[in-house]
């Protein structure tokens, strides 16, 4: 996965958004900002959202919303241990 961030300088740096990227796997995550038009289209109110994306993948359901960014992503990096413990919780099993 490769991309350009462009930032347009006249925008708030507050509001910019944040991006991670799991070196072994490849998924990344997006932290962005949703105003009120574009936080509308998920049915929820302004703030902080998420989302997760795969290799070769539309970006999954956006999380949120929160107050900061650091929330935001605190939610993030919750749900993704959650996630490979359940994994590893499946693949003892067997």
């Amino acid at each position: 996965m490769a991309g350009v961030v462009i930032c347009d300088p006249k925008r708030r740096a507050a509001y910019e958004p944040l991006y991670d990227i799991d070196t072994q796997t490849g998924a990344s995550v997006e932290i962005f900002y949703a105003d009120r038009a574009l936080a509308k289209s998920f049915g929820a109110p302004a703030g902080w959202f998420w989302w997760s994306c795969e290799r070769d993948f539309p970006p999954g359901p956006a999380t949120g919303p929160f107050a900061s960014s650091y929330g935001a992503y605190r939610n993030f990096a919750l749900a993704r241990n959650v996630a490979s413990s359940d994994k590893r919780e499946l693949t003892t099993r067997h």
